[in-house]
């Protein structure tokens, strides 16, 4: 779930249906400043839609521009509005998605720690087209309340923080200060034991598309047999460790902040 391989993000709504308005400010507007910052980093493909003349449309091109992705992770970033008292940061996701409520309740937990944003938590669905309609996993991250200004004001100081703050809980390495660019973990290269000191999953192929069921614990040793490199649409190389567990080969993720090597 934290690896931007083979997946999408967008902001929500667009100029024409633009969603929320508050505090001098518009949804779609604010939430294309997160998405832009987002996708600096992780290269995740963009699935805003700019041309949907309805709400209804507007989510039928990005569901389709999702799901063209093939099966993936997706984030959808948003704000709320309500009564210009109600305000907090929140991440929705599929009910029943065990691995995308625990991604939305560690990001609630540390946006708001850097923020100072009040936690509504991680909040299950399964209604939301976006995240019901698209294949794969999706989070909806709804940032703040536009129309709170408690929530913008802190928005106007702190986005870069809480972005940086998200991408960290998703693996990356946020750069802090005003800056928003973060750099991607490392990956290891080499064959030998690994301890995992940060739960992961066992998948059956190297390209990671299907769960194998079995997942890395904390404390876990492992025996990387082999190294298979695989290459990102954006270039970048990634690497698998090849393993057996039992009589069955398998493949975990070669990131330096999940295996360390003994």
């Amino acid at each position: 779930m934290t690896n931007y391989i083979n997946s999408t993000s967008h902001r929500g709504h667009n100029a024409i249906v633009p969603g929320a308005s508050g505090c001098g400010l518009k949804e779609h507007e604010v939430a294309q400043q997160i998405h832009d910052k987002f996708r600096a980093v992780t290269k995740a493909v963009d699935a805003t839609d700019n041309v949907g003349r309805t709400a209804n449309a507007n989510l039928v091109n990005i569901v389709n521009k999702m799901n063209a992705v093939g099966k993936s992770f997706h984030v959808s970033h948003h704000l709320n509005a309500f009564n210009g008292q109600a305000n907090g940061f929140e991440v929705w996701y599929y009910a029943g998605n065990a691995a995308a409520k625990k991604l939305a309740e560690e990001i609630c937990a540390a946006v708001c720690k850097v923020t100072g944003w009040v936690n509504r938590g991680a909040k299950a669905t399964t209604s939301l087209y976006v995240i019901r309609a698209s294949t794969g996993s999706a989070i909806l991250i709804e940032w703040g309340f536009v129309d709170s200004q408690k929530d913008m004001d802190i928005m106007a100081k702190k986005m870069d923080a809480a972005v940086n703050a998200a991408l960290e809980v998703m693996g990356y390495n946020g750069t802090g200060g005003n800056s928003t660019v973060a750099k991607k973990v490392n990956y290891q290269t080499k064959t030998g034991f690994y301890e995992v000191i940060k739960a992961d999953t066992f998948y059956c192929e190297p390209e990671l598309k299907t769960k194998s069921g079995w997942n890395a614990a904390v404390g876990q040793r492992i025996a990387v047999d082999e190294v298979v490199k695989i290459k990102g649409k954006d270039g970048t190389v990634y690497t698998r460790g090849k393993t057996q567990l039992g009589s069955v080969t398998r493949y975990i993720t070669l990131r330096d902040d999940t295996l360390k090597k003994l």
